[in-house]
């Protein structure tokens, strides 16, 4: 007999979430600084920070994933941490999952089409904002 309560259902969930909330944290206030550190450095007249942002944080998932982690570490690592620095790399990763897996005509409306849908729900936003104050 253990003196450990058995899991519950709830203990996978719970430790995703927090996997998740951990790597999250330093994802995001890293994206933070590194904007600002770009914006001081270079100005605003070009988004430097997110460029370098997107393309360091689509190498850092091409890292994390062929280096093969246990799920929690992936989860903080890729869903927490680079989720939070960049959504780029996780659509980089599916169009490459997509084309590796022989679906290019998916792999090509998904390239495309999430930067158009991405701008016109903007779009959309900024012009529903403009007719309805908070």
């Amino acid at each position: 007999m253990s003196l450990l309560p058995a899991p519950s259902r709830w203990h996978r969930p719970l430790r995703s979430a927090i996997a998740i909330s951990l790597g999250a944290i330093p994802g995001g206030l890293a994206r933070y600084y590194l904007e600002l550190l770009f914006q001081n450095w270079l100005g605003q007249t070009f988004p430097f920070g997110t460029l370098f942002i997107d393309v360091t944080g689509c190498f850092c998932m091409g890292i994390v994933v062929s280096l093969r982690f246990s799920p929690d570490i992936q989860l903080l690592v890729m869903t927490g941490f680079l989720g939070a620095y960049t959504t780029f790399s996780s659509y980089s990763l599916e169009v490459i999952n997509m084309a590796e897996r022989s679906q290019f005509g998916l792999a090509l409306l998904y390239w495309f089409g999430a930067p158009v849908l991405g701008i016109g729900a903007v779009r959309l936003g900024l012009l529903l904002r403009q007719e309805r104050p908070l």
